[in-house]
């Protein structure tokens, strides 16, 4: 299941995203977004295999459920591990965002009355 996932995973389409990244962003966003992606992605994969086997500790398992139980102890701490990764992966992206990110001053277009360039 895993390298199902996995396959998915990377052949996922993320053009849109991945076109604006080579057009607007920084070599260093291009990479934290790839990491952040990534670590999102084994931790998405890793969850669902626990959770795979975490399906089996319930009722009508019974003769699985020890198997079951093992799995999901043995497996939730690379669920954690993985979890934390990805959210500092998160983290860094946002930091290379704000980093990169160009700042104006916004500009109020609302005028007052009627707007004189839409016709009437």
């Amino acid at each position: 299941m895993f390298l199902a996932l996995k396959s998915v995973f990377d052949e996922a389409d993320i053009s849109k995203i991945m076109a604006n990244l080579e057009l607007y962003g920084s070599p260093e966003m291009q990479a934290a977004h790839k990491t952040a992606f990534e670590a999102w992605r084994d931790w998405f994969v890793e969850f669902v295999n626990w959770q795979k086997w975490s399906k089996r500790t319930g009722p009508g398992h019974e003769e699985e459920r020890a198997e079951a139980v093992r799995e999901t102890t043995k497996r939730w701490p690379n669920v954690e591990k993985l979890a934390a990764k990805a959210d500092e992966a998160y983290d860094e992206l946002v930091r290379v965002m704000r980093a990169k990110a160009v700042f104006e001053p916004v500009v109020n277009r609302v005028t007052r009355g009627p707007n004189r360039e839409l016709p009437q």
